[in-house]
Parts: C-alpha cells; sequence; structure tokens
C-alpha cells in the first residue's frame, strides 16, 4: 500500500504576551514581509509587538552612543520609532517584564549602563528595537483569523543565536511550514 508522506505543522492560535507572530508570505506592506514580531502585551485593551528581525539602517551607537555598542538598531514597527526598546535573557535587570522562555523586555536603564559598564552584562544579549507595532482590541486577533499571522513561540536561543535575516525561514521550517524554505529567495510578489 502506497501511503502518502504528511508534513506535520504544529497551529498554535493562542496570542498571549510572549509569543511571537510569524508573517504569512506575499504581504503587502512592505515593512511586515516576512517579519516576526514578539507579542510584549495583548489583553482586552489591544496588543502591542515589536518586530524582531528587521534592521534598521543605524547602529545602537547612534541612537544611544552612551552604550558604545555597534551592533545593528532593529527596526521594531513604525509606531513611535524614536521609542528605543531591548529584549534580553537577564532576569536580575529590576523593573523588566518576563515575556516567557527566558526573554525579557526593557528593564532599568541606567542600572543595564552600569551592568555593561562593570562587564556584568554584555549588550551582545540584547536586541534593541526603535519604535513598535499596534493593534487596537480585536485587531490583532481579526488579522490571525484572517491569515496574516501564524502564532508560535520564540526561545532565548532562537533569539540571540539565530541570525535575525533567517529568523523568518527558520521559525517557519520548525514550525513546519514549507514557507520557511523560501526564505533565501525573493518574495515572488515583488516582480
Amino acid at each position: 500500500m502506497k501511503t502518502t508522506p504528511r508534513i506535520h505543522t504544529q497551529i498554535k492560535t493562542e496570542i498571549r504576551t510572549g509569543s511571537i507572530l510569524l508573517a504569512k508570505p506575499f504581504w503587502a506592506e512592505e515593512a511586515y514581509k516576512r517579519s516576526v514580531i514578539l507579542v510584549i502585551s495583548h489583553s482586552d485593551e489591544g496588543s502591542t509587538g515589536i518586530i524582531l528581525n528587521k534592521m534598521s539602517n543605524l547602529s545602537v551607537n547612534d541612537a544611544l552612543p552612551e552604550l558604545d555598542h555597534h551592533t545593528p538598531l532593529y527596526y521594531g514597527g513604525p509606531i513611535n520609532k524614536k521609542t528605543i526598546s531591548y529584549v534580553h535573557s537577564n532576569p536580575n535587570l529590576p523593573d523588566a517584564f518576563y515575556l516567557g522562555n527566558d526573554l525579557f523586555w526593557g528593564g532599568n536603564y541606567d542600572l543595564l549602563l552600569e551592568l555593561i559598564a562593570a562587564g556584568k552584562f554584555n549588550p551582545s544579549d540584547c536586541r534593541f528595537c526603535a519604535g513598535f507595532v499596534q493593534w487596537s482590541p480585536g485587531e490583532l486577533e481579526n488579522e490571525v483569523n484572517d491569515d496574516k499571522w501564524w502564532v508560535s513561540e520564540l526561545s532565548r536561543q532562537e533569539l540571540f543565536l539565530q541570525a535575525a535575516e533567517d529568523l523568518w525561514g527558520v521559525k517557519l521550517v520548525d514550525d513546519g511550514h514549507l514557507y520557511g524554505l523560501l526564505n533565501p529567495y525573493p518574495d515572488p510578489s515583488m516582480n
């Protein structure tokens, strides 16, 4: 008897703080094409997230010269692009908001600077993002139901060890979505 191979896909539809959103292929808006968005808040009042895999044309040093850190500053989204936030894995940074999966958002910036200066915190263990994405109440759920996003999870290792430009494709393949194999190729909707 001949059997047809089955591809297992992980379907996670529950949106929560700490989830990631993986853009489904062929978005019209450039800002969201092949984007990976970390949900930093989700409630009945709306949702907020930051794009994790889109580099801006600035370095962290350009935006925060007191850090003297020359890694890329990421484009976190179109809302309030002058606001810099950061995702990290340091549970000892006061006022940091726990997102799950050993990831934290923000925290006491002055203490962050002190820890970096003392060599107790490596700024490479942070993803600095300018701006964010925001949804009104129910809007994100509607977008997920309209097949604009896949909902998934992201570990600390995946965020900090995976190259940002590969994150979308790798997460899709890991979750069983064949579209992730297209990551190295241009979006055909651009032609």
